[in-house]
């Protein structure tokens, strides 16, 4: 080995390591398995020690996102959103239901990147506006029961567009998260389509077919179709 290779090889580890220490999708996917379960968040063990997720915090603040392709900036926002909901939780704990925080989504800024931003303006202008990818609903955890349950999974790059699919499919296929009575000819779909009707399509009808789309079960068009109540409470165990 000449000393130029000996010299790349050092540069590449050490250019490594600060990649798996400061990259946020490294560094959260080992948050979210750790602290996230099919039973949901354990906030309690966060708020008991919450270093890792102090640590996430400050990657997120410190992030430098020029010149990043759109998958790494859709992925940090939608991590950054999904942490930055638990650490309003664990700022405010015991809470028993997000909204019980004044200004939770749209007064409380958080540093992100250098810019001050609320949660509001992650979804709507970072992702919704920028990305421009309706299956980011299905992503974005709010800290409440009624959304698609959070995951053990960070998102990264490089498997983006799978993960989104993955998790648009579970969620519309979720018979909690879609309910559909065939007995009485009906469905009652998440207050998220409705809030967000323009992001599916113009009516309810077009936002069945778009859920129709992912479904390994059609739901009849002819269903008597409405919204059931947005469950708030906390996502926690």
């Amino acid at each position: 080995m000449n000393l130029f290779t000996g010299l790349l090889l050092i540069f590449h580890f050490f250019n490594g390591q600060q990649t798996d220490k400061y990259d946020l999708s490294i560094q959260a996917d080992k948050f979210f398995s750790t602290y996230v379960s099919e039973k949901g968040v354990n906030y309690t063990a966060i708020k008991n020690n919450p270093t890792e997720l102090n640590n996430l915090v400050q990657i997120i603040e410190n992030a430098t996102l020029d010149l990043r392709p759109k998958e790494y900036k859709a992925s940090f926002y939608i991590n950054s959103y999904n942490i930055l909901v638990i650490k309003t939780i664990i700022n405010n704990f015991p809470v028993d239901n997000p909204l019980k925080v004044k200004g939770f989504f749209d007064e409380i800024t958080h540093k992100i990147a250098g810019e001050e931003l609320t949660l509001n303006d992650i979804e709507n202008i970072k992702l919704r506006k920028e990305f421009g990818d309706n299956r980011i609903h299905f992503a974005l955890v709010c800290a409440g029961k009624g959304c698609p349950p959070i995951t053990t999974k960070a998102f990264f790059p490089n498997s983006l567009n799978e993960r989104l699919q993955e998790l648009t499919t579970s969620a519309l296929n979720n018979p909690h998260f879609i309910r559909v009575d065939n007995k009485n000819k009906k469905v009652e779909l998440s207050q998220i389509f409705e809030w967000y009707q323009g992001d599916f399509g113009d009516n309810i009808d077009e936002v069945i077919q778009y859920i129709n789309q992912h479904r390994k079960i059609p739901i009849p068009l002819n269903y008597t179709k409405g919204y059931y109540e947005y469950d708030w409470s906390l996502n926690g165990f």
